[in-house]
């Protein structure tokens, strides 16, 4: 895992990553301390700083603790997989269920390709991640197969990045999404800690939210041909071509 600081400091991120998750819960009283720490590692870039409270809430406050994080911890081990000597040179990324569009700016930047895609049912993207972006398409992909269809033919993407996204959408629905990325590389990567306590408490998470837990078996049944996997704590990484 790549490291910008020192040990404590990214079990910090780690720690304080998953408890953002639940933040939607907390009452007010109760995200206090949590507000104190996100202080203390982005400072005004803070989540809870009051410009991104009383600006995009909860939900999107997540998003873009998400995309600091991402930056640090996911990025590196995503570019790792998808540069391995046994993939092809990628020119066209589309990131399905983009939030603020961080990993696919990330990932089109690493691969020195173009970001074409962008979806997600609600409009986050920040203009640091977009500049580059070709199409934002703005659909519940569950609720609207046909247009993402349109859209992906129009764009014709090499790579589709999916992150944390698979569990926001109904089982039998995911298999309908998978179907209509067919014949392309897809790099999905979701959100399934090593530590029990941890899933178990993001199960619930998930489960009062409305959205759909994922195990890793769960992955490999909707993945049955892997051309690369890897776990880092707490993501799992899946390569494969649809």
């Amino acid at each position: 895992m790549y490291t910008d600081g020192t040990p404590d400091e990214n079990e910090l991120w780690d720690n304080f990553y998953h408890v953002l998750r639940q933040v939607s819960v907390l009452s007010e009283e109760e995200r206090m301390p949590f507000i104190a720490l996100s202080e203390y590692l982005l400072g005004e870039r803070s989540p809870f700083h009051p410009y991104a409270v009383d600006t995009i809430g909860d939900y999107r406050s997540l998003c873009f603790w998400l995309s600091e994080y991402g930056k640090r911890f996911i990025l590196p081990t995503a570019k790792s997989l998808l540069t391995l000597d046994t993939m092809p040179k990628f020119k066209k990324v589309a990131d399905i269920g983009c939030g603020t569009g961080w990993f696919g700016a990330g990932i089109s930047e690493a691969l020195d390709a173009k970001f074409a895609l962008a979806v997600d049912k609600r409009k986050m993207l920040l203009k640091g991640y977009t500049e580059s972006l070709e199409m934002f398409l703005q659909i519940d992909v569950e609720e609207r197969p046909k247009k993402l269809v349109e859209a992906i033919d129009v764009v014709e993407p090499d790579l589709c990045i999916l992150c944390d996204l698979l569990h926001c959408i109904e089982p039998k629905s995911r298999k309908e999404l998978i179907n209509n990325l067919a014949g392309r590389y897809c790099l999905i990567v979701e959100y399934i800690p090593d530590d029990q306590d941890l899933a178990d408490s993001y199960r619930d998470q998930l489960v009062r939210k409305g959205a759909k837990p994922l195990s890793r078996a769960d992955i490999f049944e909707l993945f049955p041909v892997v051309h690369a996997y890897t776990t880092v704590h707490p993501y799992v990484y899946v390569l494969t071509k649809l």
